[in-house]
This record gives structure tokens, sequence and C-alpha cells, in this order.
């Protein structure tokens, strides 16, 4: 696990934890409950949302983590391995399984009732 990577044993995670792919599957492991932000480098939808985001973990202080997967180059392994149709994708996992993948306006507003 890379030395950025979150604190699996922290009671609150206020803000959005970067994390390296294969370090995805033992936060899903790990925790009931957690959320994923996938982005591509050079994604201007990316880019865009990404402050709303940031803010709306900042605002829901959740047990939860909130993770963000961030692909450099060419992401489409990964992208089939998790069923990724496009950038930016955010969905929360129950176990190792999605069950709600986020489809509403890129607000702050509107990304806090979806990770509330």
């Amino acid at each position: 696990m890379s030395k950025d990577s979150p604190n699996p044993t922290s009671q609150v995670f206020d803000k959005l934890q970067r994390i390296k792919y294969d370090e995805l599957q033992f936060f899903k492991n790990y925790f009931k409950d957690v959320s994923v932000l996938y982005t591509m480098i050079g994604c201007g939808w990316c880019t865009k949302c990404l402050p709303a985001v940031e803010k709306a973990v900042q605002e829901a202080k959740s047990n939860n983590p909130v993770l963000h997967v961030v692909y450099n180059d060419s992401p489409e392994e990964i992208t089939e391995k998790e069923d990724i149709k496009g950038f930016p994708t955010l969905r929360r996992y129950k176990g190792t399984e999605a069950f709600l993948e986020y489809k509403g306006p890129r607000t702050t507003e509107s990304y806090l009732k979806f990770l509330a």
C-alpha cells in the first residue's frame, strides 16, 4: 500500500483518498460500504466534477471512505474488469459488489446525497 493511502483504522474520512487501482480490492474487502470515483487524466468532465466531489466528501465526513482511482494511460483492461462505460464514474460498493452508480447532476449537493 502506498504511503498516501488511507489508514483503514480511521473512523472518519473527510477527504477524497487517492489510491492505485491495485489497492482497490483491499478497500472493497475491508470496508462494508465504500464509494469509488474513477477518473482519467485528460478527461474534461473529470476535471470539472472533482472539486464538487471533494467538497461533498469533506461535508459528509463519513465512516466509509471515498476512494479516487485515476487512470493515466489506456485504461481498457481496468475498465473491462470494473465494467466502466465512461469517465467520471462514481460507484458505491457493498463489499466487492457495486450496488449503486451515480447518475445525477455534477453538483456538491447531489454528490453529498449520494455519499450519505
